[in-house]
């Protein structure tokens, strides 16, 4: 099983590269770029309104701490992780369309087997890239003169690592459920913009409150541990709701009838 992931990986890899060098990238850059303009953030950070406060979370941007929360875990490297997570989970359902998984389908791996490498491929996936994102935040903050150690930097990692993974696996339990490469990639990009949007409106409305703490894209804290602590429990809904994702996927896909 871990053997067919780490194939299912190499035909990825593409994708897998590209995006890691997005996230190098854009964490190194951006980061980087933070001394040459560090005044007018500071200036920029007393006036920015409470909407847009709400879109990149609580983070200063005004402190180089701030600022890499702001520039890379408020949106991007979230956005990129996940969107690997969903082309790998939504691949299921392409190769049932484009019948390369009839070939798999008659080796004596089981369906259910078959199922939980993929979910394995989607964690793989996550992973790599979130190693990109650590390198990236490790290699520019002190660019940015952040003072941040590399634990604070691996905590802020790991939720958006594990939201990645429950985003992919809402893509293959889609994938594994109806073998519509174009609904499982949907759902995942839907999942991502639902939970956003509600989180948002969280921040806004007092009496939207409660939409913050069923929001996934809440769970993730978004690098909160740069300048804070983790929550834990937000970690472990996450973790658990990951989890329980991946396993109805693979009974999904074990008792339906493929498209073979």
């Amino acid at each position: 099983m871990i053997t067919l992931a780490v194939d299912l990986l190499r035909s990825r890899r593409v994708l897998v590269a590209s995006i890691c060098a997005g996230l190098l990238f854009v964490s190194i850059g951006y980061l980087a770029l933070y001394p040459s303009f560090e005044d007018q953030i500071q200036t920029l950070a007393d006036d920015l309104p409470d909407a847009y406060k709400a879109f990149i979370g609580d983070a200063d941007i005004g402190s180089p701490e701030g600022y890499i929360r702001s520039q890379v875990y408020s949106l991007i490297a979230p956005l990129l992780i996940a969107g690997a997570a969903i082309a790998t989970g939504s691949g299921l359902a392409r190769a049932e369309r484009d019948q390369t998984l009839a070939v798999l389908a008659v080796t004596p791996l089981s369906r259910a087997s078959l199922a939980r490498a993929w979910w394995l491929s989607v964690v793989f996936v996550a992973l790599i890239a979130s190693i990109a994102a650590f390198v990236g935040v490790v290699i520019g903050g002190p660019l940015a003169g952040a003072s941040v150690g590399l634990d604070r930097v691996l905590l802020a990692t790991l939720p958006m690592f594990v939201f990645a993974i429950l985003i992919g696996s809402i893509s293959l339990l889609v994938s594994a459920s109806t073998g519509a490469p174009g609904a499982a990639t949907g759902a995942g990009w839907l999942a991502i913009v639902v939970s956003f949007l509600a989180n948002s409106l969280a921040e806004l409305i007092d009496a939207l409150g409660w939409l913050s703490a069923v929001s996934p894209w809440s769970w993730h804290g978004a690098g909160e541990a740069i300048t804070g602590d983790v929550d834990l429990t937000a970690l472990g809904l996450l973790v658990i709701s990951a989890g329980a994702v991946g396993v109805v996927a693979v009974a999904q896909f074990e008792r339906r009838n493929l498209h073979l």
